[in-house]
């Protein structure tokens, strides 16, 4: 310490030309340092998990659940009926406060957006129908498309509600905006309005952005219709297209450095439903409430513990021998032949669950 602060004293002491030279030497010695060290490996996190040497694509989601329950414990008595008038009122039973990214990037993975299957292991294919998702969100089926064309007259009904100019809504409604009508108490058109656009923003149709979207509009338009539409068709509409988009866009290169890109709808939806239908001895949401109300954040641990204790079968590549295949050519023919005979067996699976479907129907005629 006594010779730092002797070498400080000397240092202040100095012209800049008597500086200057040890300037110049301490950069010299700092540049050779900066190109003989190797950089280290920079150890990048999304939500929670490491994308260096995760196999399967990771995505960041805006779907949050416990935005969701957190924003219900707010409300009041009022609020909570204006809710349920809506044909939202399963929305407020929501009990799971947790969104497992990698046991759903895992679910993701195995989607196929095309056929609207879910092939995850042990050689079983999963059919996913807008019955399912009313079943998992206690939503009514609805007889009415939902929609999503924004004309003026809907962009106008919105900005006479959260902003005074066009500027102000520039970005869109925002949770800020939709916040302080929550916190206004009452339980108006408004508040009505606000509650279904942060429903669909936060858990339903989320996208990669923090504003409700500009579709959503229109199916507030009329609070009278919204009980009507479709909303589990809509929402299965909307996830399936965004996992095609996720799927085609894939991990990227920005900016030199790996970037996680972000996949919208609601891929709760997938785990909740994939939970329904392979039970695993858990017996739950079989009293026909909810799915989103029956499925705590205590039982989703608990569920994906037990997928975690077995051994998993990828659809593709582990049902087959291994033949010794040396030459790269035969090794690819042999992964076409896997993949082509599971697409078959699925396509069956799949038939053969229409044609009992039609069975069943003409039995219950006769």
């Amino acid at each position: 310490m006594q010779h730092s602060s002797v070498a400080a004293e000397a240092w202040k002491k100095m012209s800049d030309d008597e500086r200057a030279p040890f300037l110049e030497l301490g950069n010299e010695i700092k540049a050779r340092t900066k190109k003989n060290v190797p950089k280290k490996k920079r150890r990048l996190r999304w939500y929670g998990f490491a994308l260096l040497g995760v196999h399967m694509p990771v995505f960041r989601s805006r779907c949050s659940p416990k935005a969701l329950v957190k924003q219900n414990g707010k409300l009041n008595e009022d609020q909570r009926f204006a809710v349920g008038r809506l044909g939202f009122g399963s929305m407020l039973t929501l009990q799971c406060q947790i969104l497992k990214r990698e046991f759903i990037s895992k679910l993701v993975h195995h989607f196929n957006p095309t056929n609207k299957t879910l092939a995850f292991g042990r050689m079983k294919v999963y059919s996913i129908t807008p019955d399912d998702v009313a079943r998992a969100l206690g939503l009514p089926l609805g007889t009415v498309p939902v929609p999503t064309k924004c004309e003026e007259c809907h962009f106008e009904h919105i900005r006479a509600m959260f902003a005074e100019t066009d500027e102000e809504l520039k970005r869109g409604v925002t949770f800020g905006m939709m916040r302080e009508v929550f916190q206004s108490g009452v339980a108006d058109s408004k508040f009505q309005t606000s509650n279904v656009l942060f429903v669909l923003f936060a858990l339903l149709c989320p996208t990669t952005k923090d504003v409700a979207s500009t579709k959503f509009y229109p199916s507030v338009y009329d609070l009278n219709k919204i009980s009507s539409y479709a909303w589990p068709q809509f929402v299965f509409d909307w996830l399936v297209k965004e996992i095609t988009k996720f799927k085609n866009r894939d991990v990227m290169e920005v900016d030199k450095k790996k970037d996680a890109p972000g996949v919208s709808g609601c891929v709760l939806l997938l785990m909740l439903i994939y939970f329904d239908k392979e039970e695993m001895g858990m017996n739950v949401g079989r009293d026909g409430v909810p799915l989103i109300q029956s499925w705590t954040t205590n039982l989703i641990m608990e569920r994906i513990a037990k997928e975690e204790n077995l051994d998993l079968v990828d659809p593709i590549y582990g049902q087959f021998p291994e033949p010794c295949l040396l030459h790269p050519e035969a090794k690819k023919a042999y992964h076409l032949l896997k993949k082509s005979f599971l697409e078959q067996l699925e396509n069956i699976m799949i038939m053969d669950g229409a044609l009992m479907a039609t069975a069943s129907e003409t039995t219950q005629q006769n």
